[in-house]
């Protein structure tokens, strides 16, 4: 059970794709490879970490393990121990910095000269967040990368299903209610939508009233004419015996 006087959790946040391509055009060769692999690969902190240069194959990233402080662990879940796909713009990224780095063949991608895992949580802290402090961009930690590629996957059409399997969520549940945001812009787009199909029901609306008008008008017009009015008989009313209508 729930404590009675547990708090709320906090507000959690993600970025959107043009906020990614602003901080991308901002770091660093190594803080860029970074941030493009969490947004747009989608993984975790420890997975960051975790990750070598044998996992990588140009077009996809296979998970196998994650690194918290110096714990080297399985990643997250089983649904967590698969492959990500990789988009050619994070491709070129992560190509670049593998050529800057001396095209190394093994080893931990992330790491500052000494082959050692990147402690990423410090590159956050120490030099992303003062880039975007520069740009007036909160920094909301790593995770709201993730929450981001979800957020912009959903926000182009991806199906809830697609959506779990790029982030690796063992129930599609978690992917919907924790990970997908919907960005401001959207909400603007969706009510948008909502006032053109008002608009649009509404000049049906009169355009059926107007239709009806000038058919009332024609059916007076022909009345008028000799056109074979006959009026109607109230229930329960019998006309006169001479009555020849």
């Amino acid at each position: 059970m729930i404590p009675r006087h547990a708090k709320e959790p906090g507000e959690t946040h993600a970025y959107d794709l043009g906020q990614v391509l602003q901080i991308l055009d901002r770091l660093p060769l190594l803080e860029k490879s970074l941030v493009a692999t969490a947004a747009l690969a989608g993984l975790r902190q420890g997975e960051l970490r975790g990750l070598e240069w044998t996992n990588y194959t140009g077009t996809e990233l296979v998970i196998k393990r994650s690194i918290w402080m110096s714990v080297v662990n399985l990643p997250k879940t089983c649904a967590s121990r698969d492959s990500v796909p990789v988009i050619p713009a994070l491709a070129e990224i992560l190509d670049e910095y593998r050529k800057s780095m001396g095209n190394p063949e093994v080893g931990a991608v992330f790491h500052s000269g000494d082959g050692l895992p990147i402690c990423v949580d410090r590159v956050g802290r120490r030099v992303i967040r003062r880039e975007l402090e520069a740009v007036r961009l909160p920094w909301y930690g790593w995770h709201a990368f993730r929450r981001g590629l979800a957020s912009n996957l959903y926000e182009i059409g991806a199906q809830d299903k697609v959506v779990q399997r790029i982030l690796r969520h063992s129930k599609p549940h978690v992917t919907r209610e924790r990970y997908i945001k919907v960005f401001d812009r959207t909400v603007l787009e969706a009510v948008e939508k909502v006032q053109a199909r008002f608009e649009e029901l509404r000049q049906v609306k009169v355009d059926r009233q107007q239709l009806q008008l000038k058919f009332g008008d024609s059916d007076i017009a022909e009345s008028s004419t000799g056109g074979g009015f006959r009026p109607s008989r109230p229930s329960g009313h019998h006309w006169p015996p001479d009555y020849r209508g």
